[in-house]
């Protein structure tokens, strides 16, 4: 007679055990929101949203230009925080968002960080995203993403700059995590993307000639204008003249830079130039970058 292994569903059913995370009770739930307008030639907010430990804060405005400093409190996040930024511009405003430091994400015990970045900017607005550095430390863990939606006559620069290690601290960048998305629109159009997945011995591969030749430090920079194209020129003669390795090409409205080197002040002195080869075209994002600490 055959045997039959199925249970009665009158019989006990093993429990399902919830998962816990001892940790839950200190995780970081961050974000920093804010939607600015015009009004005749001065920005003004219109919204303001700061929550876990996230602040921003206002110094003197120039010109018609709002500056917006992000301030982390907690100094720094770890596997399993999550934090979003989200920045409005509308028509005509101008808006220029920093961070007075670097970011740090420290070493994760397994669940990544998650930063997420929204940026919609309106009809004759300008927006200069321009946050100091992100350093990974090793064994950090991040998943972040940037995405943005870009009117046709607005204007966005977005500089970004990943630090893999505190070299100067004697640290070598060994396992972990970056896995960076970027998704641009321009009037709901897809203009550009850009994603980066390092997972494993980071180290190892930044080392390889086709990556960063071992350097520990990259930037993108990305700016969407109308007449963009026309700085093509002036922006590589202005990272000739610095101590980094970097390129510029231009396409469809779209000018983008990479920047790599070994030194963060190398990488400021090569930004600042790129930015400033930009003033022609973004007439009021005429500032230079923060000096990122380290």
């Amino acid at each position: 007679m055959p045997m039959s292994a199925a249970a009665s569903l009158s019989e006990p059913q093993p429990k399902q055990i919830a998962s816990y995370d001892p940790l839950a009770a200190i995780r970081v739930n961050g974000a920093a929101a804010l939607d600015v307008h015009s009004d005749g030639h001065t920005t003004r907010i219109t919204s303001l949203t700061e929550r876990g430990g996230y602040r921003i804060k206002f110094p003197t405005p120039e010109l018609d230009t709002l500056e917006a400093c992000i301030v982390n409190t907690g100094g720094g996040v770890a596997g399993g925080d999550c934090v979003s930024f989200n920045m409005e511009v509308q028509s005509n405003a101008r808006l220029r968002v920093t961070t007075p430091s670097a970011e740090r994400i420290y070493r994760s015990l397994g669940d990544p960080t998650r930063i997420t970045t929204t940026l919609k900017i309106g009809s004759a607005a300008e927006l200069l995203w321009q946050p100091g550095a992100t350093i990974l430390f090793s064994g950090a863990r991040l998943a972040r993403t940037m995405t943005a939606d870009v009117a046709t006559d607005a204007t966005l620069v977005i500089a970004e700059t990943v630090v893999f290690g505190r070299r100067d601290s004697g640290e070598t960048m060994g396992q972990g995590l970056f896995n960076d998305k970027w998704s641009l629109r321009r009037d709901g159009k897809f203009v550009f993307a850009d994603a980066t997945r390092l997972d494993g011995d980071i180290g190892e591969v930044l080392a390889r000639r086709a990556v960063l030749s071992d350097a520990n430090i990259a930037t993108l920079i990305v700016a969407i204008a109308p007449d963009i194209s026309e700085r093509l020129d002036a922006v590589r003669s202005a990272l000739a003249s610095t101590p980094v390795d970097a390129g510029a090409s231009t396409w469809n409205g779209i000018l983008t830079v990479r920047i790599r080197g070994h030194r963060l002040d190398h990488i400021t002195t090569a930004i600042r130039a790129a930015l400033a080869a930009l003033k022609p075209n973004a007439t009021n994002l005429r500032h230079q970058i923060n000096e990122p600490t380290a």
